[in-house]
């Protein structure tokens, strides 16, 4: 019976310790507000921006359609989630022969931004779980990579606060994530 009740309490202590990780301390939290103001980076120049300003040194090659039209988007939880992305990106395809490519296009409904990298991919099995809120972090999941998963969860949530979707998918054998928001005037 005392296993039964340390199993739950020791779930709830894992998601608590991922959770206390990911989000940032005041000072942390400062830093990053100050790294996302706006510096005259027109809305469709938000893609640019995050690259130039924290993945330059990654290599990261960008496909940008010059024609994006404006959306309506929380600037700052989208250069939040593409940080998550990208920081996936270069951290699971790191020594892969090429760097992750963003690539942004549209059409009549919606807008599209997408981060592809060139490592392994995903095992097809975890592939559904990856942007998902779990009962905590595995304890392989954080001595392999120091990492404990709520990145992709929170930019699933982000996507979702905007009307939007994030799929997570191998593009044989690499990870493509896409995000695809509902076009808007402007």
């Amino acid at each position: 019976m005392a296993d039964d009740l340390h199993a739950p309490l020791d779930a709830k202590r894992g998601l608590l310790l991922a959770i206390s990780h990911e989000l940032p301390s005041p000072l942390t939290r400062a830093r990053l507000d100050a790294e996302l103001v706006e510096t005259g980076a027109a809305r469709d120049a938000v893609v640019r921006h995050v690259v130039d300003a924290k993945f330059a040194a990654g290599g990261v090659k960008l496909a940008l359609d010059p024609g994006l039209p404006a959306a309506t988007i929380d600037e700052k939880r989208i250069r939040l989630l593409l940080c998550n992305l990208l920081d996936n990106a270069l951290h699971y395809s790191a020594g892969a022969p090429r760097p992750p490519v963003v690539t942004t296009a549209f059409d009549a409904e919606s807008l599209k931004l997408t981060v592809r990298d060139h490592g392994p991919g995903i095992d097809k099995a975890k592939l559904p779980r990856l942007a998902r809120l779990s009962t905590g972090p595995t304890a392989a999941c954080q001595r392999a990579t120091g990492r404990v998963g709520l990145g992709l969860y929170l930019c699933r949530l982000v996507a979702q606060a905007h009307g939007g979707t994030l799929r997570l998918a191998n593009a044989h054998p690499r990870l493509q994530s896409a995000l695809r928001l509902p076009r808007s005037g402007g």
